[in-house]
């Protein structure tokens, strides 16, 4: 069977890197002979992040849509994922921290866990925003879901199916991943993990 993907990225004025990233998500996919769409999701940029993406769209599989509902990531997440039609959808930030080239792996992952989390093994972050990661994931993950892993990575693959138990409720703007793990967790779902390096 052919694998497939969608994968949901929101921007905000990310001009300066969404070629490349397009360019690396399209090495990483289609070497692994994963059938991909990107799903963008603009936040209303102020730059050419916009229009970068409709002449990306000639020669790739994009779908650009301007954000409709509130402001924040986790609902750019939301809005993008209605759009997905694959049976796994991957989540990604637009600013090149994050590797695409981890997603074949992570997507051969999925069917057995509920989501496949990217464990941000080496960052290259300042150490107060390294102390704060280390303590979120301390008490969010492996005190909350019981989850030794970097719960709030970017990167992640997870089963569309989940959405449909997700209360949005529980979502904030910015943070749509512990929601996501407690509805996998709540579902009898395991959680996987790739190590990744984290980039300034």
């Amino acid at each position: 069977m052919k694998l497939q993907l969608d994968v949901v990225i929101p921007v905000r004025n990310e001009a300066d890197n969404v070629e490349k990233l397009v360019r690396r998500l399209d090495a990483a996919l289609t070497s692994a002979a994963i059938t991909y769409r990107l799903i963008f999701i603009d936040d209303h940029s102020t730059d050419a992040t916009a229009s970068l993406l409709k002449r990306l769209a000639n020669r790739y599989p994009i779908i650009m849509q301007t954000k409709a509902g509130r402001p924040g990531k986790a609902f750019s997440i939301l809005e993008g994922a209605k759009l997905a039609q694959t049976e796994y959808i991957a989540m990604i930030d637009g600013d090149l921290q994050y590797p695409p080239e981890a997603l074949p792996g992570m997507l051969a992952l999925t069917p057995q866990n509920g989501v496949v989390v990217a464990n941000r093994k080496i960052r290259h972050t300042s150490p107060l925003r390294t102390t704060i990661s280390g303590l979120n994931r301390q008490f969010f993950g492996r005190l909350l879901l019981g989850l030794p892993m970097d719960v709030q990575s970017g990167l992640k693959v997870f089963r569309r199916d989940l959405l449909d138990y997700l209360d949005p409720a529980d979502v904030d703007p910015w943070a749509i991943d512990m929601p996501l793990l407690h509805t996998a967790v709540r579902m009898g779902y395991s959680v996987g993990t790739v190590d990744i390096e984290f980039l300034p």
